[in-house]
């Protein structure tokens, strides 16, 4: 003891660090050998079991899979009537039950053929493998006959060698109370294994059996239809057992579960019974003993490496203070050690509680601002003119023009009225497309008012859309641009053209104009009038409006040339314009 006190405080620290390192890496290899055993019996009770549970869910999966597609079958109406009419020849009957079979969309991945037998017994076969699968003994069918739920045959190999499961149910609707016969569904041996190959891998084998022990499903084919040796685990006994048994000079585990949910719901008594190799077990036990060891070894390893490095820090750190402490006894003030250190996580977690303080209230003070921009929007609506006023004053308009016997004005008035009806539409966001239409008439009368003879507008509307419902002003924007761009500079008179079609799934609506046109590549100023600048209702207004409406089914196209005038294509998808309907 004397000797270790003489020691350095980083010496000392070192020793006695790794002596406790020592001692819990003996201790953990005495665990580790205790357990080890313990470790293997929870294995094969735990994992194997959990493994054959997930191999029975997944087999039951398949085959309720395969049964929902009997069901469907057995509840197909024109299946019993094309049975039981009695003015159809055989040929005629097999091809019509196999449109029948065919329009069901049944699972051939699973299914390897199905038999439908009448009540007159004339079979029906449908197979989607080349080879012949061997036909079951006249016992077989009988008792398909006598059941309600359905008889589960033996294991049957095809000329090749594949093997099936069949199933037999008789061909009885439920739901109209019709005899039709009785049918048999093959099921793929294949489809089966499927469902658990590789599941444990190269640690051992796993396959299925019945009550009799007779194997349904194994990964070496020529082993199914035979009887399983060294199965000493008994299923009956309880829900999961398993029992050491002997090949020759191999040891193995073998485990053996029954699915209860098939054996419940179907009378299939089927067994996942797994065969895994007792020496190989216990290698990866040894394995992971010896790689526990020399991970302890490293870890040791690292850690006296790391305690000597982070002691000699120490002691250096201790040095310097021990250093500091004699000059501040000295007299120095000036030379003194501040520590400024703090917990960085504290530090992180103040400033977060800060950061989400902070925007907490700038969330509650867009809101606020968003809520009186909202109310003093919502104040300028109300202070605008009243629509009812307005109407009731353009009709006063349009009377005193009639007195006055002044046509043009009076139709202008009228027309005006009628454009402010249809475009406020009482409030409502959308209207038909034959109201869009009066939206664009009326406002065309008026422009021609105004300009006569400048251009002539011309309709052609495809029979049938002006039902479909949309967005309101859409149309009026892009034809007002038509107007002031493309015929105002014109020295003759002009045509605009309002074309409306069904192409497909959607209806296009296109606006033409002879007018000057424009380079639309071009860049011009935002005083440059020869373009196409929108105004009012502009077209980037509605092209806005219909991305948020309708999204990406709908969109504009401009084609425009110089001197060759201009085309504006929209398109709205028809579901969407449809759905619009409920709005």
């Amino acid at each position: 003891m004397k000797g270790i006190k003489n020691l350095s405080i980083s010496k000392r620290i070192s020793l006695y660090l790794i002596i406790g390192i020592l001692v819990y890496i003996l201790i953990n290899s005495i665990v580790v050998y205790i357990f080890s055993k313990q470790i293997i019996d929870d294995y094969t009770s735990g994992y194997i079991e959990s493994r054959q549970e997930q191999v029975n869910s997944a087999v039951s999966q398949l085959i309720e899979d395969i049964i929902i597609n009997v069901v469907r079958l057995t509840t197909y109406d024109p299946l019993y009537g094309i049975l039981a009419d009695k003015h159809i020849d055989y040929l005629k009957k097999e091809e019509e039950i196999k449109v029948c079979i065919e329009s069901l969309n049944l699972d051939t991945n699973k299914i390897a053929q199905i038999e439908i037998v009448d009540r007159e017994q004339n079979t029906y076969t449908y197979s989607w493998v080349e080879a012949k699968i061997d036909s079951l003994p006249s016992t077989f069918l009988q008792q398909v006959q006598g059941s309600k739920l359905g008889v589960w045959s033996e294991v049957v190999k095809d000329s090749s060698g594949q093997a099936y499961l069949g199933y037999g149910v008789p061909l009885y609707n439920y739901y109209t109370m019709q005899k039709g016969g009785h049918v048999i569904v093959w099921i793929k041996e294949e489809a089966i294994r499927k469902t658990y190959r590789s599941k444990f891998e190269d640690m051992g084998s796993i396959f299925i059996v019945n009550e009799n022990d007779i194997i349904l499903s194994h990964e070496n084919e020529a082993l199914i239809g035979h009887a399983a040796l060294f199965i000493g685990a008994d299923s009956d006994k309880k829900e999961f057992s398993y029992a050491m048994s002997g090949k020759g000079k191999e040891k193995v585990i073998l485990s053996k579960i029954e699915n209860k949910t098939l054996s419940r719901n179907l009378g299939l008594h089927m067994y996942v019974v797994t065969s895994l190799n007792y020496e190989q077990i216990f290698s990866i036990i040894k394995q992971v003993n010896k790689g526990l060891a020399i991970l302890s070894i490293v870890i040791a390893l690292g850690i006296i490496i790391g305690i000597f490095f982070m002691c000699n820090k120490l002691s250096a750190r201790l040095h310097v203070l021990a250093k500091k402490i004699k000059v501040l006894g000295e007299g120095n003030m000036d030379d003194v050690i501040y520590d400024t250190t703090q917990n960085e996580v504290n530090i992180l977690e103040e400033n977060f509680n800060k950061m989400v303080e902070e925007i907490r209230l700038l969330i509650e003070k867009n809101n606020y601002e968003k809520e009186q921009q909202r109310k003093m929007e919502l104040v300028a609506l109300q202070a605008q003119i009243n629509p009812h006023f307005l109407y009731n004053t353009l009709d006063t308009i349009s009377w005193m023009a009639k007195i006055q016997k002044q046509p043009e004005i009076e139709e202008m008035v009228i027309q005006l009225a009628k454009f402010f009806r249809l475009s406020l539409n009482s409030g409502k966001k959308y209207v038909t497309i034959e109201q869009e239409i009066n939206i664009v008439k009326s406002f065309v009368t008026i422009e021609q008012v105004r300009a006569p003879k400048r251009f002539t507008m011309h309709y052609e509307i495809e029979e049938g859309v002006e039902t479909y419902r949309i967005v309101k002003l859409i149309l009026q924007p892009i034809v007002e641009n038509a107007i002031k761009h493309g015929m105002n500079r014109r020295r003759k008179d002009g045509n605009i053209y309002l074309k409306i079609k069904r192409i497909e799934n959607k209806i296009f609506f296109f606006i033409e104009d002879d007018g000057v046109g424009f380079d639309i590549n071009a860049k011009r100023p935002p005083d440059d009038k020869g373009g196409l600048k929108p105004s009012g209702y502009g077209i980037k207004n509605v092209r806005e409006r219909l991305e948020l409406e309708y999204g990406s089914s709908a969109g504009i196209d401009i084609e425009s040339k110089p001197g060759m005038g201009t085309r504006v294509s929209v398109y709205v998808g028809i579901e969407e314009l449809c759905f619009s309907i409920n709005k």
